[in-house]
């Protein structure tokens, strides 16, 4: 009985038993499309000092520009009161445009005293 640790001896005896094992290789192809594909990340143990205080700082300034504008927003009554002032604006911009729109067609009865007229002038 053989223990899973032990080296399988080979049972054809014609294949060379000498022969060094390489591990397998992908074809050249494969390994250009891997390194392609993935991003250079580097490593943030090596940055130097300078680099990882900028990282650092604009980190920092972006929490405080984040914060600036939720204080404005909450300010003016939060997300909600600005959806309705914009809600709003946009009726009153529709009313007055179905408001022009309704000045340029011609109500029954301007339609009728133009075609009044027109009979007469062409009657008379």
């Amino acid at each position: 009985m053989h223990s899973p640790l032990t080296p399988r001896r080979n049972p054809n005896p014609n294949e060379q038993s000498n022969a060094p094992l390489s591990p397998p290789q992908s074809p050249p192809s494969l390994l250009k499309f891997a390194e392609i594909k993935r991003k250079h990340k580097p490593n943030p143990l090596m940055m130097s000092k300078d680099d990882v205080r900028e990282k650092r700082r604009n980190i920092f300034l972006n929490k405080l520009k984040d914060a600036r504008e939720q204080s404005r927003l909450q300010a003016r009554g939060g997300e909600d009161e600005m959806m309705r002032i914009i809600l709003v604006s946009e009726q009153r911009r529709l009313h007055a445009h179905l408001a022009r729109v309704a000045a340029s067609i011609p109500t029954i009865e301007e339609e009728t005293e133009s075609q009044l007229l027109q009979e007469a002038e062409n009657f008379g």
